[in-house]
């Protein structure tokens, strides 16, 4: 929490020069020009709606607030370059104080419905993880990496120099160094295309003479530390259009780094094919530029030796990919000629095997079972369709036969209501575990259940439930299960999704306010009749 701390204030240090020179420049102009007004009251003049979606941006999170700003400022509808950047400033400001640093992923082969000893969980046991969780909040890209990069890389569009100097600003990449236990792997990409672009266009004639983008790139290469860094790094040498002589100095660098790496297996793991796939193309890169790529084949060999010889994960050790790629290596040894230089040996052993990822599972209650409660909403789905059906089919039912199912239907979905009405915090479960367990009920119920009244109900209690919770909570506890619902669901795209965005909108905390209008935004359907109005007949 301290570190999280030290570098906001260390970012807010860096920054505030340029936020105070932006901000005299402008009322410097503006004091000029008699009848000019500042430019956030032209900005609210002009552009209303933005200004709107902006002072909710005011209210919320500073990672959400982040994310709106960018978005605003990259809107069509704002045309001056002068309102885009400030904007853009300030969000830089924000995504410095951003909780998660970098972005995270879980490998797609990884099957994140495992306990820690390795017994696999059906879907009647769990409503699912926290580790899925992460993933979900993780895909809206709202740590301080992926919000910095992108806030910079939209200065960078009109105004290379401050782009340039805000990344340099930026403080350096951490990639921690993982275990067996973690699950969920750092993506630093966003880190290193953002130098690629800053390298390629971001110096002058006069600076590229002074070699400060190779000291630069070597600055950043010998900053290394994880393998997860290296298949971006590759990448941007390999896109950087640098001389034969600055190309083999920095690929030299790169090598050295690369062989003396002292890789974590679930990193070396995790990005394995990615960087045995860059590597192969960073050596045909460099015989291509008539350099030889001798030490960087050497160098690879050991990396590889170090890592499939190291401790290594029981789960990547059973579910091992290396055998063609190493073959591959094999393959550039011989055409290197180099008699010293020995084959990789296929059969390389793991010094010592530890455990697995763990997922810490979201059970449902002490009184209430998950597996219950998803046979419970699994039936009274069934239930919904079949007397929906006899509706529409009069004849198949009698009218005393359709009278019960209703009663049952009826009687079935107050039950479920209840049930999530009595759903507490267990004892010793932190407030963020709790809502992120009853959100996650709410919108796997919700994403079963078959459109009607009975579905918007519930849906209607979901806000509700949200607006009770959201001004107390971290984002991860809300918008992940409410991401999973309104992108990643069957729910999605659907009548039913417009009309809880309807709600969302109209709800009283800004912040799911906000995160309903990015939504709308993200749809590309920002017009608001669009949207159903809510049915008066529902009630909460």
């Amino acid at each position: 929490m301290r570190r999280n701390v030290f570098r906001a204030l260390f970012l807010a240090m860096l920054l505030l020069p340029l936020l105070e020179w932006n901000g005299r420049a402008q009322e410097a102009k503006a004091s000029q020009m008699p009848g000019v007004l500042p430019w956030t009251e032209q900005f609210r003049k002009h552009d209303p709606d933005l200004a709107e979606l902006m002072d909710l941006a005011d209210m919320a999170p500073p990672e959400l607030r982040a994310k709106a700003l960018i978005i605003i400022a990259n809107s069509p509808q704002l045309k001056t370059q002068e309102w885009k950047r400030n904007i853009l400033l300030e969000a830089v400001e924000s995504a410095g104080l951003a909780h998660d640093p970098v972005p995270h992923f879980i490998p797609d082969e990884l099957d994140f419905r495992h306990s820690t000893d390795g017994h696999r969980h059906s879907d009647l046991e769990a409503i699912g993880s926290r580790t899925s969780m992460q993933r979900e909040i993780f895909r809206e890209k709202m740590d301080r990496l992926s919000l910095q990069t992108a806030a910079i890389a939209g200065v960078f569009t009109f105004d290379v120099p401050t782009a340039k100097d805000l990344y340099l600003r930026m403080p350096p990449l951490e990639v921690e160094r993982l275990s067996c236990d973690d699950a969920l792997i750092p993506e630093p990409g966003a880190y290193y295309e953002l130098l690629g672009k800053i390298v390629r266009s971001g110096f002058s004639p006069e600076e590229r003479r002074a070699q400060r983008h190779v000291e630069l790139l070597y600055e950043k290469i010998r900053a290394m530390t994880s393998p997860l860094e290296l298949e971006p790094m590759s990448a941007v040498l390999r896109t950087a259009s640098l001389t034969p002589g600055d190309l083999s100095f920095l690929i030299a660098q790169y090598s050295y780094i690369l062989a003396n790496m002292d890789p974590d297996d679930r990193s070396f793991s995790a990005s394995f094919v990615r960087v045995a796939g860059e590597i192969y193309s960073l050596i045909d890169f460099v015989r291509s530029q008539k350099i030889s790529p001798g030490p960087l084949v050497a160098a690879y060999r050991t990396y590889l030796i170090n890592g499939l010889t190291g401790e290594r994960c029981a789960y990547t050790v059973e579910n091992s990919v290396e055998g063609d790629l190493m073959g591959r290596l094999n393959e550039e040894i011989s055409k290197e000629g180099n008699a010293s230089l020995a084959p990789l040996p296929m059969d390389l052993k793991p010094a010592r095997i530890l455990g697995k990822p763990n997922f810490e599972l979201l059970p449902l209650s002490n009184s209430l079972s998950a597996k219950d409660f998803v046979r419970s909403v699994v039936e009274l789905a069934g239930l919904m369709r079949t007397v929906s059906a006899e509706a529409t089919e009069a004849s198949h039912a009698s009218d005393e036969d359709s009278d019960k199912g209703k009663r049952e239907r009826e009687v079935r979905f107050d039950h479920l209501l209840q049930s999530l009405e009595d759903m507490q915090a267990l004892p010793e479960e932190d407030n963020e575990h709790y809502v992120l367990r009853k959100g996650q009920a709410f919108a796997w119920a919700i994403t079963v259940l078959p459109p009607g009244p009975e579905s918007e109900k519930l849906m209607l209690r979901y806000v509700d439930f949200l607006n009770s919770i959201v001004p107390s909570s971290s984002l991860l506890s809300w918008i992940a299960p409410l991401r999973g619902l309104l992108i990643d669901s069957p729910f999605s795209n659907t009548e039913s999704q417009k009309l809880m965005l309807r709600a969302l909108v109209e709800s009283g905390a800004p912040a799911l306010r906000l995160y309903a209008r990015l939504e709308l935004i993200r749809q590309a359907r920002t017009e608001p009749h669009w949207l159903p109005k809510p049915r008066e007949a529902i009630s909460r």
